[in-house]
Parts: C-alpha cells; sequence; structure tokens
C-alpha cells in the first residue's frame, strides 16, 4: 500500500467515524465511488476501531497492525541504525515509518523515523523529510517533540525524535467533548507552541488532533512537521528546500483554513485557523465544517459560518465564541495575527472562568444564550510587550457600571518586544520602539494612527528606544545603545540621526521644541548616591546643562505645561526617601510634591511621572494588588503642590507602561511578565557553552533565584506561583515540587540548597520579621519538618558546602558580612565598612573566598575577599575583579572555584 493511499484510507476513516451509523454506509458510497478495495478496506477498519480497544493505546501505538504495510517493507525489531537499536513500529505515514527504538549511547528510549524507502528517486520527497528534520531542530520548546538527530545510515535516511508516552489528542476526543478546564488547557499550550513556531518562521499546515500528543502529566506535544512551510524570513530557508506551489493543496482537508483548502499562499494565520478547529472540536466532540463528502467538508470550510458553542453545548462558556469568531474567521485578515494573541485571549478566558467572573456566570445570566457584544470591550490598548507569551487581547469590563468605560484598540500586533509608545501632538502618529525586524534588537519605528503600515526610523544593530516627539512633530528624540549610549534625533519622514547628547535616557522636548530634557545613569532599581542626573540640552545639539547637580539622585524630567519647570523622580541627599520634585528652571527653586503620602507604608517603589499634561494633571502608572494600570493626580499650575488625589484610568488586569496621552487618545504598553529558570549546557569550569538553553519552569509568574545540588538534580527557587513569593523545591528525578514556606510569605530572598541536595535554607516572613528556616530533603526529594534557626539574620547571602556556616547580613544596612555558626549560633564578622555597600556574597567552593557585589558613589563592581572568621578581613586585603566602568554584579564561582562569572 502506498503512503498516498493509506492517506487516503486515514482521512476517510476518521471522517466516517465520526458520523452516525445510519449515515455511514451513504458516506463511504459516496466517498469510495466504486472502488471496492478501498471500500472494503474502510468497513474492515471500522469494524475494528469499535471493539478492540485500538484508540485506547499510547501516542503512535494507535494502528500498528494495520499499518504494517502502509509504507513499505517494516524494519525487524533488533536493527541497528548507528547507536539506535529498533524495537517495535509505533506507527507509520505518508512521510515515513515511526518506530521505538533504545538508544544505546544514552540508555534512552527514542522514536526513529524512517524516509520510506520504496520510491527512492523521488527528490522532493527526500527534501521535505529534510525540510522537517530543519523545522523542528530550529524549535526548542516544551510543547514541541524534541529532535535529537538526524543521520543516514545504510542509505536510510531517518529522524531521532523524542518519545513521548501518552495518548492523541485524536484519542482523548473520539467518544466525547473534553472539558472546558481541559480543553482549554490543551489549546493554550499548542498555541503557545505555534507562537514559537511562528516566531521562527515555520508554519506547520497540519494542526489536527491526530498529531497532538497529550502525556499522562497533561503536557502537549506537537508532532510531525512533515508538511511545514518555512518562511521567507526563516532563518534555516534555503534553495534546497521543498517547496509547494501554489494551488497545491497540502494538509488534512478537515482542519484546513479555507485559504489552504483554496490552495492559495498560506502563512501562518493558517495554523491558527486549524487550531480554532481543533479547539470547537475539543469543546463539542465534533468539528465546527461537517458535510457528506469531501467536497460539501470544503464547502462547509469556504463558506459556512461555524455554529454557536451554547446552542449545541449548554456547559461551554459562551464568551468563547468571540475568541473562535476570530480564530475561524474565513478571512485571514480578520483572523488573530498571532498565536500568542489567541492564547492570551484563552488565558484570560480560563482564568475568569475559574474565577467565576465571566459574564455569562453572573447569577441571573442566561445558561444557553451566546454572550452580548457588550460583555468583550474589544482589545487591549495601544503597545504589546510580548516577551513570554503574548499580549492583552481581550477586556473583560463589568457591565454593572452606568458610563461607558473606554474603548480599546490594539494598535501593533507583532510577537515580539514592543514598547516605549508616544504620541505626536496632534494624535496622528506613533512612535514605538520594536524587535519586529527580527534582528534581536529594538529599532524606532513609526505608523499613522490608528492602524497605518510601520516604518522603521533606525537601523542599527544595538537597541534603539525611548522615542519622544517635537511639539511641530517634525523630529524624533530617542535613547540609542551606540557608542556606549546617548540621545538622538532624526527626522520622522526618515533621514540621518544625529547624537546630541552622550549617555542620556528618556529624553523630553521642551513645550516649544527648543529643549530636550533628559537624564543620566544606571536603569534599574538599585538607587545609589551619585547614580542619577538630570540634564538639558538645546533641541540642535549642544552643552548640556546640569538640573539641580546637588541632588543625590534624579532621573525621568517631564517638562510643566508652559516649559518653566521639570517635574523629577529625586532624593536630596544619600539616605533621604526619594519622591517627586519640581524644579524651577528660572530661580532654581525646587519644591517637594510629597507624593508618598499616597502609597502604603510599607510600599517603597514610588511611581515614575510620565507626562505633565495641559489640564494640569500628571500622568503616571502605579501598582494596585497584582496590576499595573495608568493613573492621573492634580497638580497646581506652578508645580507647588498636589491638589487630589490618584485617579486610574485604566482597571484591567495585567502591566501598563510608557503612557502617553494627547486630547482623548491614550496610549501604552500591555505587558505581560513571565520570568522563568532555564539552564545552559556548559563547561563550567571552563567557560564553555555546549548546547542551546532548556527551560526548567513552565508556570506563569515570577521564578528566579535558583540554587542547584552538586549532581544538578534538585534545586530551589523564588517564585509567586501561589500569589505571594515562597521558597519551591524541585526534584527532577521524580519531577515534583514542593512549597517550604507551607502557603506563606518569604518576601523576595536568596536561598540555598548544600551540595549533596539535603538541606535547604530559606527565610519566612514571620509578625514582620524575616525568620531563617533549615529544611532536610529525603532521599525521595520530600522536605522534611523546617527547623528555625534565626530570627533577625535580615539578608541571608549564601552557605558553606554543608550549611555548617550561613552569611549574613543581620542589620539590613548592606555595610557588614557576618558568618553564622548553624550548629551553636555564633556569628562572626567576615567584612566590613563605614560607607560601601556589599551585596550577593558568594562563599568559593573550597570555602576560602567570598565573592561580592560592592556599591560605592553609583558604581557596581565585583570583588574578592579571603575567608576569615578572626579577625575580620581589612578592606585593603579585598582584590578587586572589576573596575567599577560598567554595573557589576552577581558573582558566582565555577564548581571548581577558578573561574567566577558575573553579571
Amino acid at each position: 500500500m502506498t503512503p498516498q493511499r493509506w492517506k487516503q484510507i486515514e482521512q476517510l476513516y476518521h471522517d466516517a467515524r465520526e458520523r452516525d451509523p445510519e449515515e455511514r454506509s451513504a458516506f463511504l458510497a459516496d466517498a469510495c465511488r466504486g472502488d471496492q478495495e478501498l471500500h472494503r478496506e474502510l468497513l474492515s477498519l471500522l469494524g475494528r476501531s469499535s471493539g478492540d480497544g485500538l484508540l485506547d493505546r499510547p501516542a503512535w501505538e494507535a494502528v500498528p497492525s494495520m499499518l504494517e504495510t502502509a509504507t513499505g517493507t517494516q524494519v525487524p525489531p533488533g536493527t541497528q541504525f548507528g547507536p539506535y537499536r529498533i524495537e517495535g513500529l509505533l506507527g507509520a505515514g505518508g512521510m515515513g515509518q515511526v518506530y521505538r527504538a533504545h538508544d544505546t549511547r544514552l540508555d534512552r528510549t527514542v522514536a526513529i523515523k524512517v524516509l520510506p524507502s520504496e520510491r527512492p528517486a523521488d527528490a522532493g520527497r527526500r527534501l521535505r523529510f529534510l525540510q522537517e528534520a530543519r523545522a523542528a531542530s530550529a524549535l526548542n520548546h516544551p510543547n514541541i517533540v524534541v529532535l535529537h538527530d538526524i543521520s543516514s545510515d545504510h542509505g536510510t535516511d531517518f529522524l531521532v525524535l523524542e518519545y513521548v508516552p501518552g495518548k492523541t489528542l485524536a484519542q482523548l476526543i473520539s467518544t466525547n467533548a473534553l472539558p472546558l478546564a481541559s480543553a482549554l488547557d490543551v489549546a493554550m499550550q499548542m498555541a503557545n507552541a505555534l507562537a514559537a513556531a511562528h516566531g521562527a518562521g515555520i508554519v506547520h499546515r497540519d494542526i489536527k488532533p491526530a498529531n497532538v500528543i497529550v502525556t499522562p502529566e497533561a503536557q502537549v506535544k506537537i508532532l510531525d512537521f512533515g508538511l511545514a512551510k518555512l518562511q521567507p524570513s526563516a532563518a534555516m530557508a534555503a534553495p534546497q528546500m521543498a517547496h509547494t506551489a501554489t494551488g497545491m493543496v497540502m494538509g488534512t482537508p478537515a482542519y484546513m483554513s479555507p485559504e489552504q483548502a483554496a490552495g492559495r499562499e498560506v502563512d501562518h494565520r493558517t495554523d491558527i485557523f486549524s487550531l480554532g478547529v481543533v479547539l470547537y472540536e475539543m469543546l463539542m466532540g465534533v468539528r465546527p465544517f461537517r458535510g457528506a463528502s469531501q467536497v460539501e467538508m470544503l464547502h462547509a470550510i469556504l463558506e459556512s459560518p461555524a455554529q454557536p458553542l451554547a446552542l449545541a453545548n449548554p456547559d461551554a462558556a459562551p464568551e468563547l465564541d468571540e475568541i473562535l469568531g476570530k480564530a475561524l474567521a474565513k478571512d485571514p485578515r480578520e483572523r488573530y495575527r498571532h498565536a500568542g494573541d489567541f492564547e492570551l485571549d484563552l488565558r484570560r478566558l480560563a482564568r475568569a472562568w475559574k474565577a467565576k467572573e465571566l459574564p455569562s456566570q453572573r447569577a441571573g445570566a442566561p445558561a444557553a444564550r451566546p454572550l452580548a457584544r457588550r460583555s468583550l470591550a474589544g482589545l487591549a490598548v495601544g503597545m504589546v510587550l510580548a516577551a513570554v507569551a503574548g499580549a492583552t487581547l481581550t477586556w473583560w469590563l463589568k457591565p454593572e457600571h452606568p458610563r461607558r468605560g473606554p474603548v480599546l484598540t490594539r494598535l501593533t500586533m507583532d510577537s515580539g518586544l514592543t514598547t516605549d509608545p508616544t504620541l505626536s501632538r496632534d494624535g496622528k502618529w506613533l512612535a514605538y520602539a520594536s524587535d519586529r525586524a527580527g534582528k534581536g534588537n529594538l529599532d524606532i519605528w513609526l505608523q499613522q494612527m490608528p492602524n497605518g503600515e510601520p516604518i522603521p526610523l533606525t537601523h542599527f544593530d544595538v537597541d534603539e528606544h525611548e522615542p519622544s516627539f517635537s511639539p511641530d512633530g517634525r523630529l524624533i528624540a530617542f535613547r540609542s545603545e551606540r557608542d556606549q549610549g546617548g540621545i538622538y534625533v532624526v527626522p520622522t519622514l526618515g533621514g540621518e540621526a544625529h547624537r546630541i547628547a552622550d549617555r542620556g535616557r528618556r529624553p523630553h522636548f521642551s513645550p516649544d521644541g527648543a529643549q530636550i530634557a533628559y537624564w543620566v545613569g544606571h536603569d534599574h532599581v538599585i538607587v545609589a548616591p551619585g547614580s542619577q542626573s538630570l540634564y538639558v540640552v538645546p533641541a540642535g545639539g549642544g552643552t548640556p546643562r546640569a538640573i539641580h547637580p546637588e541632588f543625590s539622585v534624579a532621573r525621568s524630567p517631564v517638562w510643566s505645561p508652559d516649559g518653566k519647570r521639570l517635574l523629577f523622580r529625586g532624593a536630596q541627599a544619600a539616605r533621604s526617601s526619594v519622591d517627586w520634585w519640581v524644579a524651577s528652571l528660572s530661580d532654581g527653586r525646587v519644591t517637594p510634591l510629597n507624593f508618598r503620602q499616597f502609597l502604603p507604608e510599607q510600599d517603597q517603589d514610588l511611581p515614575i511621572a510620565a507626562e505633565w499634561m495641559s489640564d494640569q494633571k500628571v500622568l503616571f502608572t502605579a501598582s494596585l494588588g497584582d496590576s499595573v494600570n495608568t493613573w492621573t493626580i492634580p497638580i497646581a499650575a506652578d508645580g507647588s503642590r498636589l491638589i487630589g488625589s490618584p485617579e486610574r484610568l485604566m482597571s484591567g488586569p495585567g502591566v501598563e507602561t510608557a503612557p502617553s496621552k494627547q486630547d482623548t487618545k491614550l496610549v501604552f504598553a500591555a505587558q505581560i511578565q513571565n520570568v522563568a529558570l532555564w539552564s545552559l549546557p556548559a563547561r563550567a569550569n571552563a567557560g564553555e557553552v555546549l548546547g542551546k538553553p532548556e527551560r526548567l519552569t513552565h508556570e506563569e509568574g515570577l521564578s528566579f533565584y535558583p540554587w542547584f545540588s552538586a549532581n544538578g538534580r534538585r534545586m530551589v527557587f523564588q517564585s509567586d506561583r501561589g500569589g505571594h513569593f515562597a521558597t519551591w523545591l524541585k526534584d527532577f528525578d521524580s519531577a515534583r515540587e514542593f512549597d517550604l514556606t507551607f502557603g506563606m510569605t518569604s518576601g523576595i530572598v536568596l536561598p540555598f540548597l548544600s551540595a549533596d541536595g539535603r538541606k535547604a535554607i530559606y527565610s519566612v516572613a514571620e509578625n514582620q520579621e524575616r525568620i531563617l528556616y533549615w529544611n532536610s530533603i529525603g532521599s525521595d526529594g520530600t522536605p522534611g519538618t523546617p527547623r528555625r534557626i534565626c530570627s533577625d539574620c535580615k539578608n541571608m547571602w549564601t552557605a558553606s558546602a554543608d550549611a555548617s556556616r550561613i552569611i549574613i547580613d543581620p542589620y539590613f544596612r548592606q555595610e557588614s558580612v557576618y558568618a553564622l555558626n548553624t550548629a551553636n549560633g555564633e556569628r562572626k564578622p567576615l567584612l566590613t565598612s563605614s560607607n560601601r555597600f556589599l551585596s550577593r556574597v558568594r562563599l568559593s567552593p573550597d570555602g576560602k573566598w567570598l565573592a561580592f557585589t560592592e556599591r560605592s558613589g553609583g558604581f557596581y563592581s565585583v570583588w574578592v575577599a579571603p575567608y576569615r572568621e578572626s579577625p575580620p578581613v581589612r578592606e585593603d586585603e579585598w582584590v578587586a575583579v572589576t573596575d567599577g566602568r560598567l554595573v557589576s554584579r552577581l558573582p558566582q564561582w565555577s564548581p571548581d572555584g577558578r573561574l567566577l562569572y558575573f553579571y
């Protein structure tokens, strides 16, 4: 049986199984059209599938007995392909046979995909086989099957793939629809994987349940890139790659997009349509586009709308119709522009559904009626900041409010990092920074409001960001990282950019366009005396003028509407609190605004002003709970005081940054914050990288500060996955994770794990104190009973390999470092300084040296010093590793202690 014949049988088999028994005979008679052999084969398969447990087998083992002749002669068990020993057939298709095999080098089970050998002269088939390898090798994602190797042995080409146990999605939905939570989880994982593939320039073109495996742990894996299309931007594209001519229909008909079914040119949006079909099928148990014949089914894909979910499945959230409507739009221009956008819509709906916050879940809401359009208030305003997963797309507004809320319109659709939006004064033009060019750096882009074609204004291979329009709209000032950073000005209509100031950040034109205010310093949250300062420079270039250089720190200036004052964030003295200040440019007077009166006592994160608007209000962003929203606060015209309380303009979840407002238009960047932990294969004692990074954590939220056991099999780390920061233990052998704080917050601290992985040290916040605990870890990775070891140790930096000594700062002053003996509680000073801030102390593996970050005068350096408990090490014994000209911090020793890594 040829692969093409088997593909035909496979498609008809699945189409027939979807139909009721009384419809099946007519369907088969029409589909086979006198082909008796085909008719008999299908009847045989359909008879077997109903009673022999065929669909309950693991993935790739679904129908091996029926596939034995599908792609030619089987490779017998025991056959050796290089180091891989064949154990048995898993499955087959048009692009090859798949076998389970044993990797004799690494002692693991793998899947071997062998190119059919019946047509060795078919060069196109081999090229497409290699294309699958190239496509898979370009992707490193937890929801895409991993390609381990590509090789050839005895004239046979084969791929070595990750072996994934589990069931195909086709098996899971063969009899019933999935629960809503499960369907959403599968669809979100698939969308996340497709976003990664599309970002690499790869279009799958055959997304369907049979190409998706769900493991016993509910992890999704997308398979089979044999029909993948490489976009022109794909890094692996080459003249030798197999191409599909326009007019050639590739893929599985039931899951094709309209443009794919019509044989037209396709791009990544075809996968989004197919994913919409899969999601619909998961929720309803049937596909959205059906027909008694393949022709009727393709006609339905091209012309017929999908039946609303609520009409057939009252348990499905009717809000999903809005999302599916965008995924299944016939015109690709009306579809989701990016798979990450699809994922974010699903993720927001899943959260709201779980919290029972959907409009359809509220008391009195009709149970089986499609959601009114006003429940979904449209698209997130302004910019997209998509560092991990995509961008905010759907906003649920509570309809109880009598007045209409803001109308939200999405302005950019690119999938990478897009930020720093700014509007021209007439509101007609938008400038922003984006890496949409695919070069790995930010450029300045310009587009006409609201949906004009983006135009790049800069082209250097460094980050260029923080744009600002001149009042007449003819110029844009921005920050460039060229030549150690500075302020540049470029004509809005294009031209050469000119540098007007060194080292400057966040430029702002004065209202008359004659001057530009900016600041200089390190753009990070750690503020040290002298690290940030203000300047004003003529817009055409010239000598910058320092503004209140006597201030210890000063940054982020914005002009008053009359151009006579600057509002900035600063502190007068080294140890005074940072607040908002207004500086008069005529007489030099400075006035504190006491913005801190509006902050909770424990909140030290002072907002930064974005604009001083003509209506005498200051625009800024500030956090409230887990969200960061755009706010305003009224200010006196002379800048002498704040004359009201903050008012929140937007109230959605997520993070809004860099707002810019002109008249009734407000733009901002919608940021999704996910910080994951990764490992990088390396020869750590030689400073050599050996492979690609591998992601270790996949939960949403922030995960950081990892510490590993010596063998790398256990890790402690910080995460806010439970709604607050806690210390977690991950045991890689058992794949289990434990919250060591038992639901209590630990604050943001550095946890520690002993070299043998049997002792974890971390802190827990109790009664406004930070308490250090010791926890013994069992051989199976299970934590024991915590033991309190210190109630006033403040910062815990590190510990010795056996955890007998803990290196601490007991006073939060960061001017001293002590060693705490965990056996008797005795403390001994190791390092002391009267005016230098010490942090991130790391003890060398042999326990003889300390590496640490030292901060003085706004500069950060890495130092080492001998470990000595008595007497303390003198400052003249410290050895500088870096010279302080750059921000150098966070040192870490190599395993043998001969190298020092730092940021």
